[in-house]
Order: structure tokens, then sequence, then C-alpha cells
């Protein structure tokens, strides 16, 4: 069985709680971008995971974080609260 792990993601829910959450997030991730329901982000990696391309992965949590897990902070704020400024 795998999984996603799906990280800053844009939806009604988010940004009803944060009007300004697209750029808030964006700001944070290395690709520049939250990810978009329109841009198939979640649907593209369920169908690589249930394509025959992915048979030999197993057990395995595909993290999609556009690279936020890569990026580290360097303006010496330590968390994302900080970053993104909601601190």
């Amino acid at each position: 069985m795998n999984a996603l792990g799906i990280g800053a993601t844009s939806n009604a829910r988010n940004r009803a709680n944060d009007p300004q959450y697209d750029p808030h997030w964006s700001c944070v991730i290395a690709t520049g971008r939250v990810g978009q329901l329109q841009l198939h982000d979640a649907a593209d990696a369920v169908l690589f995971l249930v394509s025959l391309q992915a048979a030999m992965i197993h057990g395995y949590t595909l993290m999609l974080g556009g690279k936020r897990t890569l990026r580290s902070f360097t303006s010496g704020s330590s968390t994302v609260a900080d970053q993104v400024g909601l601190a």
C-alpha cells in the first residue's frame, strides 16, 4: 500500500481560513507555488502510483510538497509561522 503526503494545497477551506493562503505558503515552498487542484497535482500522483510504472513501489509515502521538505530557512526565522507572517 502506498500513500500521498499532501503539502500546502490551494482549496476553498484553506483560502477561507486565510485569504492570503496561496502567497503566504508560496514564499516558503521551493517550487514557488502551492499545490493546485486545477493542475491535478495530487490526481497525477495517484495515477502514477496505480500505474505499471510504479509496480515496484510498495509501502511508500509520496510527498507532494513542492520540495518544501528540502528547503531550509536562512532569514533567521525558525518557524513556518514566522516565515509566512502568521506568528
